[in-house]
């Protein structure tokens, strides 16, 4: 899964699971400025565990709702911005398109 958000915003999220002990951090071995994030202990597995079939009920009444095609445009535009926030694309259209560019 990837989550996009803001550095300040994700700082002070990561900041306040490390103090209710949710995730445990450790500083990336070739970058200093990353830091890789678990879960730690049982309760965070178990609340993972707890929400993750809650989460796919709504996507399915999402996915309902919007029907089967939008469903797969918002999948797109969800991959897309991801991709575009972790820096794997130029956010700049293809020539003579209102398009961005897509990968793979």
């Amino acid at each position: 899964m990837i989550l996009a958000m803001d550095s300040t915003t994700l700082t002070r999220t990561i900041k306040i699971m490390r103090q209710q002990r949710w995730v445990a951090e450790l500083p990336a071995a070739h970058d200093r400025r990353e830091r890789l994030l678990s879960l730690s202990e049982r309760r965070s597995r178990a609340a993972l565990h707890w929400a993750e079939p809650e989460w796919k009920k709504m996507q399915e009444r999402l996915r309902h709702r919007l029907g089967q095609e939008n469903w797969e445009n918002l999948m797109h535009a969800g991959d897309r911005v991801a991709t575009l926030a972790l820096g794997e694309a130029e956010l700049q259209p293809a020539a003579g398109s209102d398009q961005f560019p897509t990968t793979g």
